[in-house]
């Protein structure tokens, strides 16, 4: 609540009446100055009034009076016009609106009550002089003025001091000093983060976490007298907590100093959701651009460009892909689920310890720039939190797939490094496939999800880099006449399965060794060559690498 310096003027020449400047609107407050002499009260109840700041207070010694002001104004409507919204008859005993309202419905003076009412100009009446009521209003105007210049000196104090190297501590100094006592900032758990002054600590937030409601409001501990607010930012909530023994000014202070804190705790919170906004757009263009391709000389800037986003230049980095296997598009809020339990403290000397930071990236939500791939695209550091990433995505239970680049460091290699790394993707979607079947991908396996490049053997890369229909027809065509055979084919996986051992194969199939043997010479036939012979066994793999691969999947899970 801001006021006007208290102004008095002769608005109607020698008419005698006065003007007061206030942005008093409502006649509940005017009244009880009037009939009080108290201060401006704090709540005021709202007329719906839409008057422009600095409205004003007519007093007038008599209702004739009155009339001629608004015969010199012209008009109730220029009385309006001219900022004033209530009108003081004076010397007359003090009634409330509903008293004015009776008189106004007799027929003396009912057409100039109605009048003013209709521009909702409420009328009081006062007993005493015209002196006595200007002097009030003016004490009242006076007095609220004081603690409002008293109100933008704490704001001023508090917001200079937000702006120190170390603003909590900056702040929670000026805090005490404003109270003449002690100030102090308490995390979720109660746990003390910054105070300043000589008062109880230890008693407060012991009293702050028996009680609840000892979070919001006033009490007492020992001989000191304590006011307590909690302020949410983001999502962290902090209990702030001022001490004195003076309560009076306790009381007159803390709810400014609360109120600003909360502004100005709200705005980090504005400031800092803008600045990651920004970033993740920076972030997106710079990745965006590295993966067009940038040259040798452009790789100074930038790194330059990646040290402001935390990145340690010229360090080693992993490219990687994060993809839904449902098709649904992959977003940056699946990626913090997915690193949450990763950076969550176990213990509680790591709840203790000082916030690590946030792992560095760059970032592209594919979909946002039309790609048909609808995965997200990082480039971080290949340090201990990239492996936390890639931990993280194998604790989700199927709904991802990953591929993770080599180790690299020269930016401008990263268009191929991608290619590489969405080959592997493809691969990882393949695998998952085949580990879970189409119709429930919950289940997916670990391995099956997370390819790291460098770990991929020949025969995964070249089957992750068929992607074409006549890629996918070959493949298929190798050994079509014996898919038509299912006892032959299931004779021919399992003997591959079991690592081109006969009496496993055997095992597995429940049948005799040498019924196994016959089977496979009939299906050298078939093939026009050697189950000894390593290039058939190689097309095999290639051909049957999918049923292969759900076989040994299935192996693995029936033996864990």
């Amino acid at each position: 609540m801001s006021l006007t310096v208290p102004e008095a003027v002769d608005a109607f020449g020698d008419e005698g009446a006065i003007l007061v400047q206030s942005r008093m609107r409502s006649p509940a407050a005017i009244t009880q100055v009037l009939s009080t002499g108290d201060p401006l009260p704090k709540t005021r109840a709202s007329s719906g009034d839409s008057a422009p700041a600095g409205s004003r207070i007519l007093l007038t010694a008599s209702e004739a009076e009155l009339a001629a002001a608004v015969e010199s104004a012209g008009s109730a409507e220029a009385l309006r016009s001219a900022g004033i919204r209530a009108v003081v008859i004076c010397g007359s005993p003090l009634a409330g609106p509903g008293v004015v309202a009776a008189e106004a419905s007799e027929e003396t003076g009912a057409s100039l009550f109605t009048q003013l009412s209709q521009r909702d100009i409420s009328v009081l009446v006062f007993t005493g002089g015209i002196d006595a009521a200007a002097a009030r209003l003016y004490r009242a105007i006076a007095d609220a003025a004081a603690a409002e210049t008293e109100r933008l000196a704490i704001m001023q104090q508090l917001l200079s001091a937000a702006d120190a190297d170390d603003p909590l501590a900056s702040l929670v100094r000026v805090m005490a000093r404003l109270c003449d006592g002690s100030a102090m900032v308490f995390d979720d758990s109660r746990a003390l983060l910054h105070a300043a002054g000589a008062g109880p600590v230890k008693l407060i937030a012991a009293h702050l976490a028996e009680s609840a409601h000892a979070a919001d409001g006033m009490f007492a501990v020992g001989r000191w007298s304590v006011a307590a607010d909690r302020i949410r930012v983001r999502t962290h909530t902090y209990h702030l907590v001022l001490a004195s023994h003076d309560s009076a000014r306790l009381r007159t202070t803390s709810a400014t100093v609360f109120e600003t804190l909360r502004s100005i705790l709200g705005s980090f919170g504005a400031v800092e959701g803008f600045a990651r906004t920004q970033q993740v757009v920076s972030s997106a263009a710079l990745l965006r651009e590295l993966e067009l391709g940038i040259s040798v000389g452009a790789e100074q800037r930038s790194w330059q460009r990646m040290a402001e986003l935390g990145f340690t230049p010229y360090s080693d980095l992993h490219f990687v892909i994060c993809a839904s296997t449902s098709g649904a598009v992959f977003t940056r809020s699946d990626l913090d689920a997915i690193l949450a339990p990763v950076h969550t403290p176990s213990t509680s000397s790591e709840r203790d310890s000082p916030a690590a930071p946030a792992l560095p990236m760059l970032a592209i939500e594919s979909a946002r720039f039309g790609d048909q791939d609808p995965g997200m695209r990082l480039l971080i550091p290949a340090e201990n939190a990239a492996e936390g990433l890639m931990i993280g995505l194998e604790r989700v239970p199927g709904r991802f797939v990953a591929a993770v680049s080599e180790r690299f460091s020269q930016l401008s290699a990263l268009p191929e490094i991608a290619r590489a790394t969405e080959t592997a993707l493809r691969l990882a979607r393949r695998n998952a496939m085949s580990a879970n079947g189409t119709a429930d991908r919950e289940g997916a396996t670990a391995s099956a999800r997370v390819v790291r490049v460098d770990e991929l053997d020949p025969l995964e890369w070249l089957l992750a880099g068929a992607t074409s229909l006549r890629d996918r027809s070959v493949l298929a065509g190798y050994a079509t006449e014996l898919r038509t055979r299912p006892e032959l084919l299931e004779t021919l996986l399992s003997y591959l399965a079991a690592d081109l051992t006969i009496n496993r194969a055997a095992a597995d199939l429940a049948i005799h060794p040498n019924t196994l043997r016959y089977r496979l010479t009939r299906i050298e036939e078939l093939l026009g060559g050697a189950l000894s012979d390593p290039l058939v066994i190689a097309n095999l793999c290639l051909a049957f690498h999918s049923e292969l691969l759900g076989r040994r999947s299935s192996a693995r899970a029936e033996a864990e």
